[in-house]
């Protein structure tokens, strides 16, 4: 609150906002990835959320492109098998396979 007031407007509303994302545990990106936009926690359904950088819609659950009346795609069994294979991972914070090939292995 000190600093705010010698910040310009601009970026402290990017401040702001960048606060409010990094607080939020199950972050939900626009599906877009040449956007990415934050959207918001993870919704406890299917739920559509509307990107207002882009105006794509993303489904809040699963975090793919909008499916309104569908359920969410299920994780493909094979692949689930051929990371269980390889030994990777899900990223703890966007959920994706991730391949670890330098760092801590705990």
């Amino acid at each position: 609150a000190l600093v705010r007031v010698h910040l310009p407007i601009q970026l402290a509303s990017l401040f702001l906002e960048k606060g409010k994302e990094y607080r939020t545990k199950d972050r939900v990106y626009c599906y877009r990835t040449t956007c990415s936009a934050f959207l918001g926690g993870k919704t406890a359904s299917v739920t559509s959320l509307r990107c207002s950088r882009c105006a794509a819609l993303t489904c809040g659950f699963c975090k793919a492109a909008s499916h309104p009346g569908q359920p969410c795609a299920q994780s493909d069994e094979g692949v689930l098998a051929l990371a269980e294979e390889n030994g990777w991972k899900r990223c703890p914070g966007c959920n994706h396979l991730v391949e670890l090939s330098i760092g801590c292995y705990t």
